[in-house]
């Protein structure tokens, strides 16, 4: 096999290009583990870059313009379903995101559709009942009516939008007969839906209460999530794949937002996310906001603090047409502070209702559902020295994922963190004990699965670097073993180290191979050298035998920069 046809198979392999959009799109992703563009360099840049990748998009939020479109079409009362949640119960949040959060992400959409024959096709039961329940948990964790029903009928539609945006690659409220698979009610349904590329059902709906992007700095999605008269909403998911140059969308969303409205509940007064009491810190994302139905926010003020110190943040653009009217604001605050339950106080003044200037303050206490909250994960007062973590490898063993680190004296323990197809999770129920320096994950996600070490014992905890492997990618054969990557901290180097192929394989040197950056020929002996880094950067190994490549490693990436361990 030639290097070329070694990268076209990296491409193809569904895909490494489609997982490194992902990665490229880790400001996004790892913002409920606190990694935000404002927290480390490099991140800010890359959401530019996953916005330019198409990766995971969502466009501008459905507006409504004429306030009529906003009246009770549903005589039916909103009132509280089944996940209602007393928010200062710590308990109660924990068994909420324990038994609907988290299980509703795992649900598979079994999608029938085809964009050949533009065929819309339908997805399980469970997976639309999945993605309702997490509309509902995020409506139940606001203090909000959370009996939102699925509207079949409007589905239908929803179902056809979904299909049109896949099938161009284009998000558009107000999509005309040019979009692939096009249907009048599939257009309608557009133009009252959120919309989403490169993600589908429940994550989907997680997207839309995270709201990124430069063109959602009003929040518009989250806050028809949030609008308080909802009562049904229609769905439409796909799978399928639009393929472009930059990378690749892996399914969509349409999501009926507009109509179907309800009767004002005649509580909470306001809507905020993060809502006051304890909140799981996988939900709290850099954007923060604040609802009242008839607000005037234009002169209002707001202050946030952590204890007794203040914290920073930036007042975002007022835009009004999205549900209650709203002010919002990224918080200068790295949200991976929960070893303990952390507070964060809001202060909200000359809030102007029907002309009269009010305040409001609340409470958001950030806790990490896998622990007590109290003393048994604090920081401890006697560590000192240097903290582990540093030097972190990763190298694949079968379809298993290696990782290995220094070890320290400052640290009190590890979690170990996920990015696969969009979706963060954490590895280990509890921590890692503070010796720990190993840990195999033996059932990652298909394609790249990205790791991040978090550091718990300094205040706040830090990260190590970002490493990454490409599962399964490896030859059958002759195959070069125990490649490692470390980026050891590095801004731009790398450093490999690996062991011959088994016994019996016929090889007679190596090559290292950096994706889109030709190679680095090496000697049969060599089991170890550098490449530079710059941004995200994917190396595997080779071996060769004659010029031509006879057995190769998977994919193992690297993000420079990342990491925040000090000294």
């Amino acid at each position: 096999m030639s290097v070329r046809s070694m990268l076209l198979k990296a491409v193809r392999s569904k895909s490494l290009a489609r997982s490194v959009v992902f990665l490229a799109a880790a400001a996004f992703v790892l913002a409920p583990i606190g990694v935000t563009g404002g927290s480390l360099p490099g991140l800010s840049d890359l959401a530019s870059v996953a916005s330019a990748a198409q990766g995971f998009e969502l466009g501008p939020a459905p507006q409504v313009t004429d306030s009529s479109m906003l009246a009770p079409t549903v005589s039916a009362p909103t009132r509280a379903g089944s996940m209602a949640v007393n928010t200062s119960d710590r308990q109660a949040v924990v068994n909420l995101f324990n038994s609907v959060y988290t299980p509703a992400l795992a649900v598979q959409p079994s999608w029938t559709g085809s964009v050949p024959g533009c065929i819309p096709g339908s997805n399980s039961a469970a997976y639309d009942t999945a993605t309702i329940s997490m509309v509902n948990y995020f409506r139940a964790m606001a203090g909000l009516p959370d009996n939102i029903t699925l509207d079949t009928a409007a589905s239908v539609s929803d179902q056809q939008a979904a299909l049109m945006m896949i099938a161009t690659g284009t998000l558009s409220h107000t999509p005309d007969p040019s979009f692939l698979c096009y249907t009048p009610a599939g257009a309608t349904a557009a133009g009252t839906s959120n919309l989403a590329l490169g993600v589908h059902g429940p994550a989907a709906v997680v997207g839309y209460v995270q709201d990124p992007g430069a063109g959602n700095t009003a929040v518009g999605h989250r806050r028809w999530i949030l609008y308080p008269p909802e009562t049904s909403m229609g769905n439409g998911n796909t799978t399928a794949t639009f393929n472009s140059i930059q990378g690749a969308f892996i399914g969509s969303n349409a999501l009926g937002v507009i109509g179907n409205f309800g009767n004002r509940p005649a509580s909470p007064e306001f809507v905020s996310w993060p809502p006051p009491g304890f909140v799981p810190f996988q939900v709290v994302y850099p954007r923060w906001s604040f609802s009242l139905p008839n607000a005037d926010f234009s002169q209002a003020t707001v202050t946030m603090t952590q204890g007794a110190s203040p914290v920073g943040l930036t007042l975002l653009p007022l835009s009004q047409g999205f549900g209650d009217n709203t002010i919002a604001w990224e918080p200068i605050a790295n949200f991976a502070s929960v070893a303990t339950d952390t507070p964060y106080t809001v202060n909200l003044g000359n809030v102007r209702v029907n002309n009269v200037a009010r305040s409001f303050s609340y409470t958001v206490t950030l806790i990490n559902p896998a622990t007590g909250g109290g003393g048994a994960t604090a920081t401890p007062t006697s560590l000192t020295g240097p903290v582990g973590g540093k030097g972190l490898g990763i190298s694949a063993s079968g379809n298993s994922v290696n990782l290995t680190w220094s070890t320290g004296t400052g640290q009190s323990g590890y979690n170990v963190f996920r990015l696969n197809n969009g979706v963060v999770s954490q590895l280990n129920a509890s921590a890692l004990a503070a010796g720990t320096i190993t840990f195999t994950d033996t059932t990652p996600g298909s394609g790249l699965n990205c790791y991040a070490l978090q550091v718990l014992g300094p205040n706040p905890p830090q990260f190590s670097d970002f490493l990454c492997d490409l599962v399964g990618f490896h030859s059958a054969s002759n195959t070069p073993q125990n490649f490692t990557m470390r980026l050891n901290q590095s801004p731009n180097t790398a450093a490999f180290t690996w062991t011959p192929p088994p016994a019996g394989s016929s090889f007679d040197g190596y090559q290292l191979v950096k994706l889109g950056a030709g190679t680095q020929s090496l000697g049969p002996t060599i089991q170890s050298t550098l490449g530079s880094t710059s941004g995200l950067t994917c190396f595997a190994l080779a071996a060769t035998l004659s010029g031509n490549i006879v057995g190769w490693t998977d994919f193992e990436c690297g993000l420079p920069s990342f990491g925040n361990l000090n000294p």
